[in-house]
């Protein structure tokens, strides 16, 4: 076991928290595999085995985000008094997906979408990467492009 200083000049029993990396080349913060048994290793302590590098890392974010909440980003479409003209509007922009609603305290309603926020930024990133300027011309950031 190691002593390193901590930022108080003490020293701190314990290893270092080494992050895997994979064939990939990507860093995953909060797994490790333990050379003594190869078994892997979250940062709160539970292990697993398993064989396969692919698997592992689902079986990591699995594990991991199971104990996260969820943040969901509300992406309002119409504000008004009137819920008719609210869901007429969201209609417009897209009648397929579940409409959210929000009474606010003005006597106000908000409708829109509820969406969770890692799915959006996912889709944000492919689309950046996928459409650069396809996303400049939505925004009106030319520099995406």
């Amino acid at each position: 076991m190691s002593r390193q200083p901590n930022g108080n000049g003490q020293r701190r029993l314990g290893r270092k928290l080494k992050r895997y990396v994979t064939s990939w080349n990507e860093t995953i913060n909060g797994l490790r595999r333990r050379p003594s048994d190869g078994r892997w290793e979250l940062a709160d302590g539970r292990t697993f085995v398993e064989p396969d590098e692919e698997k592992t890392i689902e079986r990591f974010r699995q594990l991991s985000e199971g104990r996260k909440k969820r943040t969901s980003t509300f992406i309002s479409v119409s504000r008004s008094i009137d819920p008719a003209e609210t869901t007429q509007a969201a209609d417009t922009v897209d009648s397929e997906s579940s409409l959210a609603l929000v009474e606010h305290d003005d006597q106000t309603v908000d409708v829109g979408f509820d969406v969770d926020n890692a799915a959006l930024w996912r889709y944000v990133v492919q689309e950046i990467r996928e459409r650069p300027k396809w996303v400049a011309e939505q925004t009106g950031i030319g520099q995406i492009s």
